[in-house]
């Protein structure tokens, strides 16, 4: 041999034909992407085809961890510089040179791959030389993971709710972990839902996403929690929760529904009549079906002194026997479906509601009472404010025609029950306060009194002049509201 022919062949070798493999002729860029039981493998063909041969196409070599050979699939060519393969199944089923007995690749099991080219010469006689096999890029195949499994949801809350606050609602979603499809769960989320399966935005009706921004840790355990914030009382929704891992996000699993507790309902209007007295409330916002409510009046010392249960009809109960001369203070509290261990008014009850609202028990008048639905007669916040910040008795009352309006007849009349509320209130150092009395002489005695920069209501029950009307004289100034909700013949 020539020192010419020498060098010709330095760093290159024979293959199984004669034929001198050189790097050119092996494939380059070889890029693995796995997929769900599957790789896809992309590269660059030969830049050289060996002296009277033809590129026939290529086999893609499978290796394990262990480096061992399971098998060969049989692509075939195209034209142009790159090329792609899809391993999947079989992978030892086109040469027979494979020794594996699982044809199919797994899911979480890392693979090697490789790239030989086949050559065909000029009679068409195929050759393989394994010396033209590339370097190798290895791969796992995975997808997504498995929906969560049996996901169910438990409340958490503050351990004591005091008057006029609302209880911060929480809730824990757990679930046990799902196959992760071959590849390590990073993320969890747990989304509440409608009936439809449609997500609750934090301006939605029922529930907030709460804060979960970053997800859930799957932290390796066999369950997983995560603790969402912010969701709305009274409100009845599902949470969907779905995992992620590196090809993405799984199906969701939906849970039971969730009921929220109540919020608390709002009461309209107090007043007393020969049976006793009548409150008037409205509902808790919210989409979940209130079942019971309980109203009940309480002492100078917070005591229950009386109490009536609500189950269905309109938003109204009498709380009788009540000490005549006594001032009770009422509170209204909802209950629905659901279970909240963390609120101490019992399972799946609301918050009192309405603390300032209260009333001092007279003698009862000497008609009976016909209750109507509330009706507001008196709004002064178009004009100017009642009464006067100067000395008590300088400013004129306020003329209100409550008979003939709203319900109550024009004659037969009493009195009148009214919810007056003071607006906006001025006063001096000594405090402000409203009297409502039949007109003529004014009693010296107050229905309401107020602060400056209050919002302020009472109820009172009114005798009528004998034109059927009403005075409101303020000492300080208020716009002044009142609402009827019933009267009391003579």
């Amino acid at each position: 041999m020539s020192l010419a022919t020498a060098m010709a062949v330095i760093g290159a070798t024979m293959t199984a034909a004669g034929q001198v493999a050189v790097a050119s002729e092996r494939a380059t860029n070889l890029v693995a992407t796995p997929g769900n039981r599957q790789i896809r493998l992309d590269w660059t063909e030969p830049s050289t085809i060996p002296s009277g041969y033809s590129l026939l196409g290529y086999y893609v070599v499978v290796y394990n961890e262990d480096d061992t050979e399971l098998g060969r699939k049989e692509c075939t060519n195209t034209a142009g510089s790159d090329e792609s393969c899809t391993i999947s199944s079989d992978i030892d089923g086109d040469t027979g040179t494979g020794d594996t007995t699982a044809d199919d690749l797994q899911n979480g099991v890392p693979y090697a791959l490789s790239v030989i080219p086949r050559w065909e010469d000029a009679s068409r006689v195929e050759q393989v030389g394994d010396d033209n096999e590339s370097e190798r890029v290895t791969a796992t195949p995975r997808t997504v993971p498995d929906a969560p499994v049996n996901p169910a949801v438990a409340f958490t809350g503050e351990s004591e709710i005091s008057s006029g606050e609302l209880p911060t609602v929480s809730a824990v979603v757990s679930w046990q972990k799902p196959d992760d499809g071959g590849a390590t769960i990073d993320q969890y989320d747990a989304v509440p839902v409608d009936a439809d399966g449609d997500a609750i935005g934090p301006d939605g009706d029922s529930a907030t996403t709460g804060d979960n921004s970053d997800g859930c840790s799957a932290a390796g355990e066999e369950s997983v929690r995560c603790t969402m914030s912010g969701l709305a009382l009274n409100s009845s929704f599902y949470f969907a929760v779905s995992a992620t891992n590196d090809a993405g996000e799984s199906d969701a699993a939906q849970s039971a529904q969730l009921i929220t507790p109540p919020g608390p309902p709002s009461i309209t209007s107090i007043s007393q009549t020969s049976s006793g007295v009548v409150v008037i409330w409205t509902a808790p916002t919210g989409d979940a079906a209130i079942t019971e409510y309980t109203v009940e009046a309480l002492d100078g010392d917070g005591e229950v002194a009386g109490s009536s249960t609500w189950t269905s009809g309109s938003l109204r109960a009498t709380i009788a026997d009540l000490t005549e001369g006594e001032r009770y203070t009422f509170q209204v509290t909802a209950q629905n479906t659901s279970t909240y261990e963390g609120n101490p008014l019992g399972a799946g009850y609301g918050v009192a509601g309405e603390f300032n609202q209260a009333v001092t028990i007279s003698s009862t008048a000497s008609g009976s009472f016909e209750p109507l639905t509330p009706v507001r007669i008196m709004n002064t916040r178009d004009g100017d404010k009642v009464g006067s910040l100067d000395v008590a008795g300088d400013s004129e009352a306020y003329e209100l025609q409550v008979t003939g309006v709203a319900g109550v007849p024009a004659d037969g009349v009493a009195a009148v029950a009214l919810n007056v509320t003071a607006v906006s209130t001025e006063a001096n150092d000594f405090g402000g306060y409203v009297t409502v009395y039949p007109c003529g002489t004014r009693p010296d005695a107050s229905n309401l009194n107020f602060v400056s920069g209050q919002t302020i209501p009472n109820s009172v029950i009114a005798p009528v002049s004998s034109a059927g009307k009403v005075c409101f004289y303020v000492y300080g100034k208020a716009h002044l509201l009142a609402d009827v909700s019933g009267y009391f013949g003579t």
